[in-house]
């Protein structure tokens, strides 16, 4: 990821990174990261950092990292994918499913809550944009939640089952979806996805 201010992060399982333009510095658990093996990284409309690692969540505070404590329904989840809704909610996906936390919520102690209309299960990866469309992986499949209604991508709209742990939108309106098997597109206007893996191993 690279921030506003031009810096680079990189996540690794053994640290994470920041790139300057010359050299890397490493943050763990003693800058106040929950592990070392991270698993997600986000810069929020306030430019604020945010990762998820292997045993939990944390946010940027000066120059260090705070460990976000998750209660509730989210309390002992296992952490998969985020993204920030540009009114800056975040989303958050686990094992249990997705969970958001919105943008007026108090930000001392952060409570996820559910995501009305999303089913349970699995969320590995999240795009939130600006259309109000959250789409998200749900279980093996692709979801599209958008004004209230759910929608979900089988084979019947050329998209096979997988752990689709990565969605993401190109300038030119394409969205890609990446799973453990496959690489998929939906072009810009069209009904299909289509295959994008010939050749990668």
């Amino acid at each position: 990821l690279q921030d506003r201010a031009g810096f680079v992060w990189v996540g690794t399982e053994n640290g994470l990174l920041r790139y300057d333009g010359a050299r890397f510095r490493r943050y763990d658990v003693e800058d106040g990261l929950p592990s070392t093996s991270i698993r997600c990284l986000r810069e929020a409309p306030d430019g604020t950092l945010w990762a998820i690692t292997t045993k939990g969540l944390a946010r940027r505070r000066g120059s260090s990292f705070e460990t976000i404590s998750m209660d509730g329904e989210n309390k002992g989840s296992d952490l998969r994918a985020m993204d920030f809704a540009p009114d800056g909610s975040l989303y958050l996906g686990s094992e249990r499913g997705l969970f958001v936390l919105r943008r007026d919520a108090p930000t001392r102690k952060p409570e996820f809550q559910p995501v009305t209309g999303a089913p349970p299960g699995a969320v590995n990866g999240i795009l939130a944009e600006s259309s109000h469309a959250l789409w998200f992986s749900c279980g093996l499949r692709l979801c599209l939640l958008q004004d209230r209604r759910l929608r979900t991508f089988t084979e019947a709209d050329g998209l096979p089952p997988d752990r689709w742990g990565a969605v993401m939108r190109s300038p030119d309106g394409t969205l890609w979806v990446r799973g453990a098997q496959h690489l998929y597109v939906l072009l810009q206007g069209a009904q299909r996805f289509v295959p994008r893996d010939f050749g990668l191993p």
